[in-house]
């Protein structure tokens, strides 16, 4: 665990908890496009084959951030490349939030005016900020 010597036990699980969930979800979204929220968000968006591309790419995505979040606990990579991935985890999740917290079917703008869907929604919502809170705890 050389890089993660300098990181508190909360941050290591974090981390662990991370990438597991990116890995996970990403064997999810690539063996059924309608598996995870990520899938559903970009198929509630997009239509037919670009849906299907983009479940693709976004599974494809999600497995190479999983793996290396693990990774990164065991081995130590120049600081430019690590700040560089975790960047690009950080905007690939943000993307995400924008799919499925705004643009897509359970998104805010379909379930303003309807209260049982508007709690729903700030649970989702808030369930994704506290992963984006964790990916950035995690790259610091």
């Amino acid at each position: 665990m050389s890089s993660s010597t300098k990181r508190s036990f909360g941050t290591i699980l974090l981390q662990i908890a991370l990438g597991l969930m990116f890995v996970v979800g990403g064997i999810w979204t690539l063996q059924n496009n309608n598996g995870d929220e990520i899938a559903h968000a970009i198929n509630d968006v997009f239509n037919g084959n670009i849906a299907n591309v983009l479940c693709i790419v976004m599974g494809v995505i999600e497995i190479i951030c999983g793996v290396f979040l693990l990774l990164r606990l065991f081995v130590n990579m120049s600081t430019n490349i690590d700040s560089i991935l975790m960047l690009i985890i950080m905007i690939c999740w943000i993307v995400i939030i924008v799919l499925a917290d705004v643009l897509g079917s359970q998104g805010i703008i379909k379930v303003i005016g309807n209260g049982k869907d508007f709690l729903a929604f700030l649970n989702r919502f808030a369930r994704h900020l506290i992963i984006l809170g964790a990916i950035i705890k995690v790259r610091s």
